[in-house]
């Protein structure tokens, strides 16, 4: 704000206005704007700063975290490895209480390795060390694949998965291994959230930019207000799953950072009582 000063003079029929502003008002908004703007640079740098030192720290804790995943991930396998054989070599000649006990010692190495292979792949992708390695793939023969292999796991709760796709043709550039995991991901957490004796609808979709895999389940939903957690690390919901299955946290957050590094969305749409559709896009070719 400033302040101009007019007088005006009458001039024969009509009225000359003459303004002026106050040089000592504006030599105060010149100086006040200096130092502005240099509080501005000020706290630019500062932020930079902070920024460069907080990366520092992610950066840190990511390789923290690969570290750790990693050394715990060799004598975890071994527990693993060494109560599968017990259960297959000495299962015949122990009692059922044994045959317990050995037998949630192999499903919690299993279930701790899944972890440790989430945190790895995690802090990997945080880290900015992931590279895509992209080929030329059928996506449909992908997702077949894919549905064959979760068909076993989805049998133990009576669980029929379906498929619609448009187009059959579609061939992507894709890193294969990676695409198959946020598929496996999905179809996974659609099985252990749907209830016994239900159906799974994977669909494959496709428009002039893009195309579409949805993975539609008939579970309790989830509540509008907590959607936003799923794709976060760690983030949970009051939902569970409907047979107490287990669950890392971390699976979701890793199959959002792998479709936006192929340029595409992952996204939910989902009512209590009504079920869960978890979708994402992937980039035609030329888009």
């Amino acid at each position: 704000p400033r302040h101009l000063y007019f007088h005006f003079f009458q001039s024969s029929e009509e009225i000359i206005l003459i303004g002026e502003e106050d040089s000592g008002e504006n030599e105060k908004l010149r100086t006040d704007f200096i130092k502005i703007n240099n509080e501005y640079s000020n706290l630019t740098r500062e932020l930079q700063k902070n920024n460069a030192e907080l990366q520092h720290l992610i950066n840190l804790k990511n390789e923290l975290l690969g570290i750790a995943a990693h050394d715990l991930r060799n004598p975890i396998s071994q527990i693993k490895m060494c109560s599968e054989f017990l259960i297959d070599d000495i299962g015949k000649f122990i009692g059922e209480e044994q045959k317990t006990f050995l037998k949630i010692i192999d499903t919690a190495s299993d279930f701790m390795l899944s972890i440790l292979n989430d945190f790895l792949d995690f802090s990997a992708i945080e880290s900015g060390i992931v590279k895509l390695n992209t080929q030329k793939m059928n996506l449909s023969a992908l997702i077949q694949r894919n549905i064959s292999l979760n068909r076993l796991i989805a049998a133990k709760k009576n669980i029929q998965i379906e498929y619609y796709e448009e187009s059959n043709t579609l061939e992507l550039l894709l890193d294969i291994q990676k695409i198959e995991q946020v598929m496996n991901n999905l179809l996974t957490n659609a099985i252990k959230f749907s209830f016994r004796d239900t159906f799974i609808l994977v669909s494959l979709m496709k428009n002039e930019s893009h195309v579409k895999i949805s993975i539609q389940d008939q579970g309790p939903g989830i509540p509008e207000t907590e959607q936003n957690k799923l794709f976060t690390p760690f983030g949970t919901t009051s939902v569970k799953s409907t047979e107490k299955e287990s669950s890392t946290g971390l699976g979701l957050a890793i199959a959002r950072k792998i479709v936006e590094m192929h340029g595409g969305k992952i996204g939910v749409e989902s009512e209590i009582g009504k079920g869960s559709t978890f979708s994402f896009t992937l980039p035609l070719p030329n888009h």
